[in-house]
């Protein structure tokens, strides 16, 4: 995978992150991960590495708190996805 198809990858897991979108971070790690590791140039391997070690505190509050309980509703990008039908109500799924 070269650098021109990672960057936008890495871009969209770092908004995913700072969204509190965190099932959808999860997924984009688990697709991802391994072909930015194997294939990655080595800082595209450390911003992953960054990311998912910040997206950890996040992976554990919602084990006990739900999915998508700490989204950011308000989030410009969240309040863009939503007018184009992303994301129903999600509060009913957190605990």
């Amino acid at each position: 995978m070269d650098r021109e198809r990672i960057e936008p990858i890495l871009a969209s897991m770092t908004e995913s992150l700072e969204r509190g979108a965190f099932p959808e971070l999860s997924f984009q790690i688990d697709f991802y991960g391994a072909l930015i590791r194997a294939n990655g140039c080595d800082d595209a391997v450390v911003r992953l590495i960054e990311i998912c070690d910040q997206a950890q505190v996040g992976f554990d509050f919602e084990k006990e708190h739900g999915q998508w309980s700490l989204m950011k509703h308000d989030h410009p990008a969240t309040v863009e996805l939503r007018k184009h039908g992303f994301y129903k109500d999600l509060s009913s799924e957190a605990a």
